[in-house]
């Protein structure tokens, strides 16, 4: 494998070097892309993103709460979903892997304000105030594959299970529906 991966490198530099050297540089020349042509398509969840409950990442960086004057749709900076949007994110990893360790989805659904407190500050930014629900609604917001990791340090299979039902069967949200699970990077503990 590693040899024809290499004598394929030494090809396509050969290949390269012959057509660079061979270009009149004193000509114009043209060079027409036909993307009806094209015979691979890059999936688009290749390019991703990990949103993680670490420093800035979330809360007061992406997420600033539905009451921020920073303009936002459902606590979300809009510049931040514009942003990702025009990078074309077509996956986005969460509650990320260490803090999915500790991750508890329950306390992260229904109305922000009826939510347990996070651990930092008094107004759940750490950890409950962009819950599934908004993580949901983020990934539909910016037309994107959602990638949860679930808790496998203090949570159980079952809780697990429940996670996904409540997503993938929500009566609410019919459109939600979640492929991409797994179960942390670090299960060992960080």
């Amino acid at each position: 494998m590693r040899k024809r991966y290499f004598s394929n490198v030494v090809a396509a530099g050969i290949a390269f070097f012959i057509v660079v050297h061979t270009i009149n540089v004193t000509g114009q020349n043209t060079l027409t892309l036909d993307i009806n042509r094209a015979t691979d398509i890059i999936g688009k969840t290749i390019y991703g993103g990990l949103l993680e409950h670490w420093g800035r990442d979330i809360y007061t960086g992406l997420y600033v709460g539905r009451n921020s004057p920073i303009p936002n749709t459902l606590g979300i900076r809009n510049d931040i979903i514009e942003g990702m949007k025009e990078c074309g994110v077509g996956v986005l990893e969460w509650p990320g892997g260490c803090f999915s360790s500790e991750y508890r989805w329950l306390n992260g659904i229904g109305p922000v304000e009826d939510r347990p407190l996070g651990d930092i500050n008094e107004d759940r930014m750490n950890g409950n105030g962009m819950g599934t629900d908004d993580y949901m609604e983020l990934c539909n917001l910016l037309d994107i594959e959602p990638y949860i990791c679930c808790n496998t340090v203090n949570g159980s299979p079952k809780e697990s299970a429940e996670w996904i039902r409540y997503i993938n069967d929500n009566q609410e949200h019919p459109e939600w529906h979640v492929k991409y699970w797994h179960i942390g990077n670090e299960p060992w503990g960080c």
